[in-house]
């Protein structure tokens, strides 16, 4: 096992993914984890706080990835543009990073474990908050930059849920139509 292993980060999520699909979360350890991912415990404590950590990594990433959407729509756009624009650099960044597998079996994973679940909508509450404060940044009144941050998320992850099940080959389409389906019920 070498210690500075290249690619050491994503062989560990995708070892704790397979691993907690296999024999489910409470009943893999660490050492099982960086035992199939080829490096060494203290390895995996570098990358990750704990297992549970293992299957929020790119949180941040997927995070900064959506507000950068907003923050990169021109200053002059509409509402509705602002959200597009976080929806599509949200998709893309988890489409590009994470096989559709891979994020299926995740998502299967901590629904099966409640404290995971509970993480989980904590995570979605931060991210509607973020949304809410950079769309307040960008000129959007806070109660109005609090439901479109709302909306956002709800329609991202209905997107994201479609996505998973195959509904949609991908996941930015999938964002564009279940967007396109929030104005319609809305006019």
């Amino acid at each position: 096992m070498g210690r500075w292993a290249a690619g050491s980060k994503e062989r560990l999520l995708t070892a704790a993914v397979e691993l907690f699909a296999e024999r489910g979360f409470d009943a893999t350890t660490v050492a099982d984890i960086s035992e199939r991912a080829g490096v060494t415990e203290r390895t995996f404590y570098r990358h990750f706080s704990d297992k549970r950590e293992s299957l929020f990594a790119n949180e941040e990433a997927f995070a900064e990835a959506f507000l950068h959407g907003i923050r990169g729509t021109p200053t002059e756009s509409s509402l509705l543009e602002f959200i597009r624009g976080g929806l599509v650099a949200g998709a893309q960044m988890l489409q590009e990073n994470r096989e559709r597998e891979e994020v299926r079996a995740r998502e299967a994973v901590i629904y099966m474990n409640s404290p995971l679940l509970e993480r989980e909508h904590l995570k979605r509450a931060r991210l509607t908050q973020r949304v809410a404060d950079t769309l307040s940044e960008r000129g959007v009144a806070t109660a109005q930059a609090a439901l479109a941050a709302e909306i956002s998320t709800g329609v991202f992850f209905a997107a994201f849920n479609r996505w998973l099940e195959g509904e949609h080959d991908d996941l930015v389409a999938a964002q564009m139509v279940c967007l396109d389906e929030f104005r319609s019920i809305t006019q």
